[in-house]
């Protein structure tokens, strides 16, 4: 269904790399691990089955996104690597990269989709971004469940304008994390968000929410008040598409960590 499945040898490198450090703890081989599964399609349509049956009458759905990249540094020639930005080294690096989505009420998440993203350079007539995936992800999930409130929780990676403002043109609810230093008009006036005197949270308040414009778009930013445990206080900033309580944005935010654990497990556990 998705552009992955043009090439089937990428299917079948993907397979076996990711099943590498599951076959160590049971000491098989990734290829023999990836020959007892069945194919990647009958998995997906196994699980948008069973999304289909247990969202049926659920009435508020999180669509959840995150990328993550699996690093190979010194590598020199291995199938599908490719050069992509790392924000912790502040460079492009060489690494595999892949899309993660779940589909969540609030309650429990239900992966659905695990695809690679591959460089241009390795595809440059072919190149399909991760917005192109995630809208076209976004669009199927709208019609599986026009029931149902739609919300696109996703991290920092994803708050681009031109996202926010297809978001906006669509009709469709998004919250995600956004820098301090992005600058948005506020009471007819430009300002940073780390500027904006109103926005930050006071007293007792872990949150506040104020209406603003971003290039035009829009937006209603949140400044969330976070204490860690050595008691050092730090403000970070989220925008959406859709107004809400200072604390339900923030809660929908929190969504997002069933998808960092699974990439926390995945990681450790798996290699």
């Amino acid at each position: 269904m998705f552009e992955l499945l043009k090439y089937p040898s990428l299917l079948i490198m993907s397979r076996e790399k990711s099943f590498e450090g599951m076959g160590r703890l049971i000491g098989k081989t990734g290829k023999t691990i990836s020959r007892w599964l069945s194919r990647d399609c009958e998995y997906y349509n196994t699980i948008m089955n069973m999304m289909t049956e247990i969202y049926s009458n659920t009435k508020e759905l999180y669509l959840i996104f995150d990328e993550t990249l699996s690093r190979k540094l010194y590598s020199e020639n291995i199938e599908g690597c490719g050069f992509f930005y790392e924000t912790k080294l502040y460079r492009r690096i060489k690494a595999f990269k892949m899309l993660v989505a779940m589909l969540s009420d609030g309650k429990k998440a239900l992966p659905f989709l695990s695809t690679f993203l591959f460089s241009k350079e390795l595809y440059p007539d072919k190149y399909i971004s991760k917005y192109e995936y995630v809208q076209k992800i976004i669009m199927l999930i709208l019609n599986k469940f026009p029931h149902a409130q739609l919300t696109i929780v996703v991290d920092g990676g994803f708050c681009t304008k031109d996202f926010l403002r297809w978001c906006t043109d669509n009709n469709i609810r998004i919250e995600t994390r956004i820098r301090c230093n992005a600058k948005v008009v506020y009471k007819k006036a430009e300002f940073a968000l780390s500027e904006i005197k109103k926005l930050k949270p006071k007293g007792h308040q872990m949150a506040r929410t104020i209406h603003a414009f971003w290039d035009g778009i829009p937006v209603f930013i949140t400044a969330q008040r976070r204490i860690d445990k050595h008691n050092n206080e730090t403000i970070v900033y989220q925008v959406a598409t859709f107004q809400a309580k200072p604390s339900q944005h923030v809660k929908i935010y929190k969504f997002r960590w069933s998808i960092e654990e699974s990439f926390r497990t995945e990681k450790q556990k798996l290699g």
